[in-house]
């Protein structure tokens, strides 16, 4: 998500948008879904599971990232609110598998899991840049992509069903 953000400034700032730093800073409106989405995803987490929920998360928010291929501004946005409704999904199933799995030392897994999380942030985020400076948005697109199917397998492999 931090890649995401990041560079879709610059995207959007280019042709054929043209989008002015006011309309940018907007954009980061669509983190306010969260208020909404992590409440619901905590009901939901339970009935289907914590990986089935990172794995459907990890897709929506991929189709998310993908949208913002398209040409119109709307669906670009829609894009971003799809993606981080995504990823929002992610972090309370990713936190309810914490809680529900350590026993002993919990801040110790809560420390470790945010600092696992903003070095992979810093890294999706850095692998991002690479993609935008060798293929412009899609590029970045792809990066974005290629690191959600990582994440994908890490919870596919090593978290239970």
């Amino acid at each position: 998500m931090i890649g995401l953000f990041t560079f879709v400034n610059l995207h959007l700032a280019e042709p054929p948008y043209y989008f002015s730093s006011g309309q940018l800073a907007n954009i980061f409106t669509v983190y306010l879904l969260g208020v909404l989405i992590t409440p619901l995803s905590g009901r939901l987490i339970p009935r289907f599971g914590v990986r089935t929920a990172v794995l459907a998360s990890l897709f929506t928010s991929a189709i998310g990232v993908a949208l913002t291929l398209s040409v119109p501004s709307w669906l670009v946005v829609i894009g971003l609110a799809v993606a981080a409704c995504g990823v929002f999904i992610i972090q309370s199933a990713t936190m309810s598998f914490i809680a529900g799995r350590i026993t002993q030392g919990r801040s110790l897994a809560s420390g470790l899991y945010y600092s696992a999380y903003y070095c992979g942030g810093f890294t999706g985020a850095w692998l991002c840049g690479i993609g935008y400076a060798w293929g412009s948005w899609p590029g970045a697109v792809a990066s974005l992509l290629f690191s959600q199917c990582v994440a994908a397998f890490i919870a596919w492999r090593f978290m239970p069903a």
